[in-house]
């Protein structure tokens, strides 16, 4: 019977209440982390809630092989799988943020990853004694909520940290496939002239040619008439 599989008793209360608190510090942890991109809301979440559900799945595989059952029913022991999953992803990213936000000499996030880590070996303890584990995940878990409640209060009152400016890659300067051409130097006084960009691939061979040198100024004596008298 599916129902006595699952059990009588429903999600307790207390592991319902720490999966969400888990998940909910995971987010307020990444956003401690100034240096976020835009996607770290949805996408780093999700990747959270993936990570928690493989823990859940491989602790389930652990306990198959191992032959261990804990007391209760199979919604309890998935949900004490679920919270030590969200408890241990989320020891996992203080460090990484305390190194991504430049945090390390930070006390808060040490205190925070300590109380989380306490509480993840409390969990894990009822694997050796299902009722002191119990009550030592719970003390564990109160304790875990007063460090959070300390930093939140700590963090309220002090200013948000601008973000840094991102880098703009310059943009390269179109280049023409024609390039500019002057007159000989030999007339400074001739305006300097451009050729237009290519339109066609056909009419490349005009952009190519050079234009005609002006006259020199021997030449343009030789055939004045003045220069005609005087031979």
């Amino acid at each position: 019977d599916v129902a006595a599989a699952l059990g009588a008793a429903a999600l307790p209360a207390a592991d319902a209440g720490g999966l969400a608190a888990a998940l909910l510090l995971y987010q307020g942890t990444l956003h401690w982390n100034r240096f976020r991109g835009p996607a770290t809301g949805p996408g780093d979440w999700l990747n959270g809630v993936g990570a928690v559900l493989c823990v859940a799945a491989l602790g389930t595989l652990l306990l198959r092989w191992t032959g261990v059952e804990l007391p209760g029913s199979l919604v309890t022991t998935q949900a004490w799988l679920l919270q030590l999953g969200a408890v241990l992803v989320l020891l996992g990213t203080l460090p990484t943020v305390a190194s991504l936000a430049g945090l390390l000499a930070d006390v808060r996030i040490w205190a925070l990853t300590t109380a989380t880590g306490g509480f993840a070996v409390a969990l894990a303890a009822r694997l050796v004694d299902p009722a002191a584990g119990t009550a030592t995940s719970r003390a564990a878990g109160v304790v875990l909520v007063v460090v959070v409640a300390l930093v939140s209060i700590t963090t309220m009152g002090e200013p948000h940290a601008p973000r840094p400016p991102r880098r703009r890659r310059p943009r390269a300067a179109p280049s023409s496939s024609c390039s500019s051409r002057s007159p000989s130097s030999s007339s400074p006084a001739a305006p300097s002239r451009s050729r237009p960009s290519c339109p066609s691939p056909t009419a490349s061979w005009r952009c190519s040619a050079s234009p005609p040198a002006p006259p020199t100024s021997s030449a343009t004596s030789a055939s004045s008439p003045s220069g005609a008298r005087r031979r």
